[in-house]
């Protein structure tokens, strides 16, 4: 497994702009890739920014708090933030996107438990994801991190398929019918710079040291996020691929 650890620069965000952008000159597109795939098409973002507290579970070394966040036109997020038991001043805050927040926490935070709501149905439980338990890690070292549901469990969820795959296919379908000019990825990117919104907002985190850690789909979600959001400080990315022109999935 490949870990890529970037501090950011201009030159990161700039090379990587300046690349996809000779890529689009050389299929003799007519605009900027990053312009075409991963900002949100007009109108999709003018929903009002509502982030509600649902609640939050005490642990041994940091609390759990669970929000419901507005992530677009009549749908919502949930998001996990782990908050560090002793807090002296503002925290450097870390945004750990994946598929779900249970998978970057590590545990259920409801029972403490391996299984997981979203995950009953599939008899699937969290030991999947041992060992990238960024939320809990993080929170020890005295980090504040936040992770959400990826856009699939939550764009249009009405009548999806259980099977994760297939829900993938389905949510990706769903975006590209309603607003054909836009890719998953960068819904992917438009919720995670959410994330970033509610750490900006919070008075416990030091705006200033922002950073975000990925792994596979969370370190793609990482470095797209990272570069195009002069907010992120540093990146971390584990195990990820690049492909701008998709659905992640089709």
């Amino acid at each position: 497994m490949k870990n890529h650890i970037f501090r950011k620069t201009r030159s990161l965000g700039a090379a990587l702009v300046t690349t996809l952008s000779l890529a689009a000159l050389s299929a003799g597109a007519h605009q900027c890739l990053p312009r075409k795939y991963i900002e949100p098409p007009a109108g999709y973002a003018s929903f009002d920014r509502e982030v509600r507290m649902t609640a939050r579970y005490a642990f041994k070394d940091f609390d759990v708090e669970c929000y419901v966040q507005a992530n677009g036109p009549g749908s919502t997020q949930r998001v996990m933030m782990t908050v560090p038991k002793l807090l002296r001043g503002k925290r450097p805050a870390v945004v750990a996107p994946f598929y779900y927040p249970e998978a970057m926490l590590g545990f259920n935070p409801v029972d403490g438990s391996l299984e997981t709501p979203i995950l009953a149905s599939q008899k699937t439980n969290l030991t999947y994801f041992a060992g990238i338990s960024y939320l809990a890690d993080l929170a020890r070292r005295g980090y504040i991190a936040i992770s959400a549901d990826a856009y699939y469990r939550t764009y249009r969820p009405e009548g999806a398929p259980e099977d994760n795959w297939r829900k993938w296919a389905y949510a990706g379908a769903a975006l590209t019918r309603d607003w054909p000019t836009w890719t998953g990825i960068g819904k992917l990117v438009f919720d995670t710079r959410l994330l970033i919104d509610m750490l900006e907002a919070d008075v416990r985190v030091d705006a200033s040291r922002i950073g975000i850690i990925g792994h596979s789909l969370g370190g793609k979600m990482a470095f797209y996020t990272g570069c195009l959001d002069p907010r992120v400080k540093v990146i971390v990315a584990s195990d990820f691929g690049i492909g701008w022109d998709q659905t992640n999935w089709k």
